[in-house]
């Protein structure tokens, strides 16, 4: 796989249209545009999808909502994928559940997973909750996680502003690259193992 063709797609769960997850989701997926992979972001706050409805849990692709379509397209064709979420009640938030609850295991298995929180001091709560939920999906999450506080940003505008911070994202994007190439012949072997069931 070349650095050209490798997808990776970034789920950012918060549903403020500015959130500092979003910003964080944007400061990665210029990262990862640098190295020549293809980006698609989702943002909980500008594409809302519907409550998940159990009856599409086998086949998600055959939701009639067209959000949640795009959602388990994008999650098939990635090699690799961010999960980002605000630190809820010592958890991640609603929105990002409901949206994994729209991907099944096929969109998942085998694909690496950078995990991403943003909390009041750095706290991990949100990507520790999120790694049960990676193994879940028989995916396989980053050994780097990002996770920042409101003083990691700065300016008029929301932006990054900490350079330690700005290093693991940076650590983490690649880890993201490396491994997705590396599990690239597992996720080979399912799908040959699904074309012969």
């Amino acid at each position: 796989m070349s650095e050209t063709n490798s997808r990776i797609l970034l789920l950012a769960g918060s549903v403020r249209r500015e959130s500092r997850t979003l910003v964080l989701c944007r400061y990665l997926q210029e990262l990862l545009q640098t190295e020549g992979v293809i980006t698609e972001l989702w943002s909980a706050g500008l594409c809302p999808l519907p409550i998940a409805d159990p009856a599409f849990h086998l086949d998600p692709g055959s939701h009639p909502d067209s959000a949640v379509k795009w959602l388990v397209s994008a999650c098939e064709n990635a090699d690799g994928l961010v999960w980002a979420s605000p630190l809820y009640h010592n958890g991640y938030s609603g929105v990002l559940k409901n949206a994994l609850d729209h991907l099944a295991i096929r969109q998942m298995s085998y694909k690496p997973v950078l995990l991403v929180g943003h909390g009041g001091s750095r706290s991990t709560q949100a990507v520790d909750t999120l790694r049960t939920i990676v193994r879940g999906f028989l995916a396989i999450p980053c050994p780097t996680a990002v996770c920042t506080a409101g003083s990691d940003f700065g300016g008029d505008t929301i932006a990054l502003t900490d350079a330690a911070i700005q290093m693991r994202c940076l650590r983490g994007a690649k880890e993201l690259i490396q491994m997705s190439r590396a599990l690239l012949p597992y996720r080979s072997l399912l799908r040959e193992i699904a074309s012969q069931g």
